[in-house]
This record gives C-alpha cells, sequence and structure tokens, in this order.
C-alpha cells in the first residue's frame, strides 16, 4: 500500500522531525511505500479547509493517490470535535484511504472498534483544546 504521513504542529517553536522519523519507520515496518509526507503549522481546531497541508491529504485521496493515512496521534490530526473527526475520517472512508494513528493503534480503520474509540478521543482532543486555549 502507499501511505501519506500527516504532521501537525501548533506553532512554529515546535518541530515534527521526531515524530516524521518514527512514523516513517513504522510505514517501513509495514512494508508500505511512503508516497508523501505532509506536516501542517497550524491549531487542531482548524477546519481541513484551513490547513494546506490537510487539503492537500484530501486532494490526493480524492485522487485515489495513496491507500493508508498516518499520524501521530488524533489530536494531531484534529481537535475539531467527534463530528467533524468522524466526519473527515468518513470522507477518507469515501476515497478507500484506510487510517491509523501512530501513538493510539486501537485507532485504526484497519481495526474492529475503530468508531466507538474515535468518537471518545475525539471529544477529549476537543476538549483538552478548550483548556489549553
Amino acid at each position: 500500500m502507499r501511505a501519506i504521513i500527516y504532521s501537525r504542529i501548533s506553532t512554529g517553536d515546535q518541530h515534527v522531525e521526531n515524530q516524521v522519523e518514527q512514523l516513517k519507520e513504522y510505514v517501513q515496518r509495514q512494508n508500505w511505500e511512503l508516497f508523501e509526507v505532509i506536516c501542517d503549522v497550524a491549531s487542531g481546531g482548524k477546519t481541513v479547509e484551513e490547513r494546506k497541508g490537510l487539503q492537500r491529504v484530501f486532494k490526493l485521496a480524492s485522487q485515489r493517490k495513496f491507500e493508508v493515512l498516518v499520524f501521530w496521534a488524533l489530536d494531531r490530526f484534529s481537535r475539531c470535535g467527534s463530528r467533524q473527526v468522524l466526519q473527515d475520517l468518513e470522507t477518507l472512508n469515501s476515497y478507500s484511504v484506510k487510517w491509523v494513528s501512530f501513538t493510539e493503534m486501537y485507532i485504526s480503520s484497519l481495526g474492529p472498534f475503530s468508531e466507538c474509540i474515535i468518537a471518545l478521543l475525539a471529544t477529549l482532543a476537543k476538549q483538552e483544546r478548550l483548556r489549553t486555549g
């Protein structure tokens, strides 16, 4: 399978290198082909339309350029709340793109209980965003 790594940091003071290196190693261990690494510097509360990197992920997904999206953690993918996160993940599913959270392996469309866990964790990520501003 062809994989895209998606990484997001909130500020320019943060660095994605450690995340990206570990994600590359994970992709390699799965015997997937790394298609592209896409990074955003943006709040997790911003929508797809507000993040150029995530826009690219969805564009490439709609063009069927890759089969699996790998991200560090659900809150690195989005903090927009469970409804929006599920909608975004469902959009990926509609393009036949699987997805997996590296640090939360139970958050994966490759696993049997992904929808229940994702709804809970997306809500928690949104609450953390509200708490931390």
